[in-house]
């Protein structure tokens, strides 16, 4: 009987340690924004930004700083606008 238990235990961890790894390497990660961000960034901060996925539930911008990190924020924020435009403006412009 406890040959038996040990090989089930055994079975069930290699399953669902297995399983926690299964996701093809490169496979599509898709970055999802909860909550926005309150207060306003510095424009001087941000290095570039993308749109989340449409498959999460909340549509957001994310603000990626000049430190790499990910800030979500309102797309229909004033700021925000003011800062995707700075971005999109070319380098012999500003």
């Amino acid at each position: 009987m406890k040959a038996t238990l040990i090989i089930l235990s055994v079975f069930l961890f290699v399953a669902f340690y297995n399983g926690a790894e299964s996701a093809p390497v490169g496979s599509d990660v898709v970055s999802c924004c909860f909550d926005y961000i309150k207060k306003p960034i510095p424009p001087k901060h941000v290095a570039d930004y993308f749109y989340t996925s449409s498959r999460c539930s909340r549509f957001a911008v994310v603000l990626v700083t000049r430190k790499n990190r990910k800030i979500c924020a309102n797309p229909e924020d004033e700021w925000v606008n003011n800062i995707i435009n700075v971005l999109e403006v070319p380098e012999t412009q500003s």
